[in-house]
């Protein structure tokens, strides 16, 4: 999913394996930040299926082709990551 946002735009993937999205972010040229990152380990269980696995990159157009990534791990019976838009004050959370 792209969102477009002023002149950047957001790309939102969902992933099946945290290695595939940690792929991702180590290909983000600006820089990546993984949240949540100890999701797999609450509680002292093993990396799970039922953990949920999203990036957002950041392309900014007056770079090119440059993108800052955040990756998210979520666990099912948390709460969804959300996107937040405030154009008011130029804010995207």
């Amino acid at each position: 999913m792209l969102v477009t946002f002023g002149k950047n735009v957001v790309e939102i993937q969902y992933w099946e394996t945290k290695s595939e999205l940690m792929c991702c972010l180590s290909q983000c040229d600006l820089g990546s930040i993984l949240l949540g990152e100890d999701a797999d380990t609450v509680r002292g269980r093993p990396e799970k299926s039922e953990q949920k696995l999203y990036s957002a990159l950041v392309h900014f157009q007056w770079l090119g082709i440059h993108y800052f990534g955040v990756g998210i791990c979520a666990e099912d019976h948390g709460l969804s990551p959300h996107m937040l838009l405030l154009p008011e004050s130029d804010m995207l959370l």
